[in-house]
């Protein structure tokens, strides 16, 4: 969304997204606006080069709030050894995002488990799910602070409520989050077999 409401739309070269297996890449025409540094980037701040297109977005509830796009980024990498990078040309910008379950497979080490004979036929085991990107991101967010509510998770990836409560609700039946509570009191935490 940042890229689409923030670029400059004066040219007419494509926003780019580069899909690799350890990383995407946001690439939009338009450096930064005239007087902001990538400092003043970093620390928050926000000049929109669009505003009705901004509005629009927000209107639709593509977007939760206005500046609040990389501070979202960088928190949804907190605590983790990567780190996204944000890049500013004088006629271009970049994002680049490493993609968490790669890195995790290239820096795990296979565990040698000992095999034992089932004493008799039974139905195997149901498998442990696979956490994704996004789940991954909650469940090292739980981790981190405990319980946690639907609004967390919102503003932790930047979605909206539905996309929260979807998310939340496979994380449940999947048996890597636990639910208390009803209505406004749910609340979350990260279940001991995740």
């Amino acid at each position: 969304m940042n890229a689409i409401i923030h670029r400059d739309y004066s040219n007419p070269a494509s926003s780019l997204i580069n899909l690799y297996t350890d990383r995407v890449e946001f690439i939009s025409f338009g450096g930064l606006m005239p007087g902001i540094t990538l400092e003043d980037i970093q620390l928050g701040l926000s000049v929109c080069r669009n505003k009705r297109l901004a509005d629009l977005f927000y209107q639709l509830k593509l977007v939760e709030s206005y500046g609040t796009g990389l501070a979202r980024i960088k928190s949804a990498y907190k605590g983790s050894r990567l780190a996204p990078q944000i890049l500013a040309a004088p006629s271009s910008f970049k994002v680049v995002l490493p993609h968490y379950q790669a890195a995790v497979k290239a820096t795990s080490k296979p565990v040698k488990k000992a095999v034992t004979p089932a004493p008799s036929p039974s139905p195997a085991p149901k498998p442990k799910a696979r956490a994704t990107g996004n789940e991954e991101t909650v469940l090292a967010f739980g981790k981190e602070h405990g319980e946690f509510i639907r609004s967390d998770i919102e503003e932790l990836l930047g979605v909206s409520p539905a996309t929260a409560t979807r998310l939340l609700r496979h994380m449940e039946n999947s048996g890597l989050v636990l639910k208390r509570g009803k209505a406004k009191a749910i609340r979350y935490r990260i279940s001991e077999n995740s």
